[in-house]
């Protein structure tokens, strides 16, 4: 059930990002629930469920190879940003949140042809 929702997700970035609409539009990738994610790997392996996947049962490995397969499906040349979260850790959220408003202030600055930050 879980792979159908990832690959639906997987589906969804590629169908979104294929719109000219969104062809020049800055993607945030949150990949949130890690806890839950690091929890069920301590029950089961991986690779069961995620046959392409060929790293280690860690959960860095896995998060890195979850962030690839986003990055391969966006069909545009867009930027996207990907962050790892546990949207009950409050710090994890502030220091995501303020990552992202920083990228995003710096990208604009750029647009509007001022130098980066």
């Amino acid at each position: 059930e879980d792979v159908y929702r990832l690959q639906e997700s997987l589906n969804l970035l590629s169908e979104i990002t294929s719109q000219p609409y969104f062809k020049d539009t800055t993607i945030i990738l949150l990949l949130n629930k890690v806890d839950l994610l690091e929890e069920k790997m301590k029950r089961i392996k991986i690779k069961k469920y995620l046959k392409d996947y060929t790293g280690e049962d860690n959960i860095e490995q896995v998060t890195t190879y979850l962030k690839k397969k986003f990055i391969e499906k966006k069909r545009s040349n867009s930027k996207m940003y990907s962050h790892i979260s546990c949207a009950t850790n409050i710090d994890n959220i502030r220091f995501i949140f303020g990552t992202l408003e920083k990228q995003i202030l710096e990208e604009n600055l750029v647009n509007v042809g001022l130098p980066d930050l």
